[in-house]
């Protein structure tokens, strides 16, 4: 009898499941409301739940309940299969330069400095960048500036520091504010042999009210007009409080011409760093434009932050 009701009740848990899963797919879809457009960021835990609740539920044969799951299963997937389709490089037989570019967000109230150098230490890339740089940070990353030659360090308060750090010369920086939130972006041309790559770092708001949705759209709009300005090659990259799922993301990535380094690659989840993959998001991203060819796309070492670094190996 006990063992009975444990089975009804872990039957009525995942009908119960899929339901949820449900609603939340839909409310999806209407993600111009500023709190909708959150829950576009989770379709991999969806796709997660979704698979699970149709296995337990054909097990419990519940198959109206798992018809749905099936469903869910589909209207999901399709927004993650495009991240495991593998993408052929288009560059042949050309000379190419190639460069590692690092971006980690590294948590203004975190105290783990020396796991930060341990990571770039492991990494060891060619362009550094680091987000939520304070005046402490800053201090404590000095010795960075040993191992790169060329740097731009922007402290601020709370979230809103940069600093970049190049192995290779950095030309016609900008320390730019693209809204009131007091967030800087950075943009510059490195030169890369014979060539100048355009980039531009960007840490826009976290959208958790009205003014900050607005605020990180804002910011977007902009980071589209400077990329759209700039000249080619050219990359945007950094933690842009967003995931790839989300429209407004879609909308940066076609009003800048760029493609996101993660497709044909994985998801590559780097939020929040002490959670298994399956359970974080992915909001550090990475576009670039087509006159740089793709080599690999990793998720760096942790260093005490709640995001993972996300590595990128590129030529031009």
């Amino acid at each position: 009898m006990e063992n009975f009701r444990l089975l009804e009740i872990l039957k009525f848990l995942f009908q119960f499941i899929s339901i949820a899963v449900l609603l939340l797919t839909l409310g999806s879809f209407f993600w111009r409301y500023p709190y909708l457009e959150l829950i576009t960021h989770f379709r991999l835990q969806y796709f997660e739940a979704a698979i699970m609740s149709f296995i337990c539920l054909l097990f419990f044969a519940s198959w109206s309940f798992a018809f749905v799951a099936f469903i869910l299963i589909f209207l999901n997937g399709i927004y993650i299969l495009p991240y495991y389709l593998p993408k052929k490089n288009s560059t042949q037989n050309v000379t190419t330069f190639p460069f590692k570019v690092m971006t980690a967000n590294i948590e203004y109230k975190n105290l783990s400095y020396d796991k930060l150098l341990e990571s770039v230490k492991t990494a060891n890339p060619d362009i550094l960048i680091l987000q939520e740089l304070t005046e402490v940070w800053r201090q404590n990353v000095k010795g960075l500036e040993n191992n790169y030659a060329y740097f731009q360090t922007e402290a601020r308060k709370g979230g809103s520091g940069l600093a970049i750090f190049s192995r290779f010369p950095i030309q016609d920086l900008e320390v730019l504010d693209f809204d009131e939130s007091g967030r800087a972006s950075i943009f510059c041309k490195i030169r890369l042999g014979e060539k100048l790559l355009s980039l531009l770092t960007i840490h826009p708001s976290t959208p958790m009210n009205k003014i900050q949705f607005l605020s990180r759209n804002k910011h977007f709009a902009e980071a589209a007009k400077i990329i759209n300005a700039a000249s080619e090659p050219k990359m945007l990259i950094g933690d842009m409080n967003t995931t790839m799922w989300s429209p407004y993301f879609s909308q940066l990535a076609a009003d800048s011409g760029l493609r996101d380094v993660r497709i044909g690659k994985g998801l590559l989840t780097s939020w929040v760093s002490l959670f298994p993959a399956p359970f974080r998001i992915a909001i550090d991203h990475c576009l670039i434009s087509k006159t740089i060819e793709l080599e690999d796309v990793s998720i760096g070492d942790f260093t005490g932050s709640d995001h993972l670094p996300l590595i990128v190996d590129l030529k031009i």
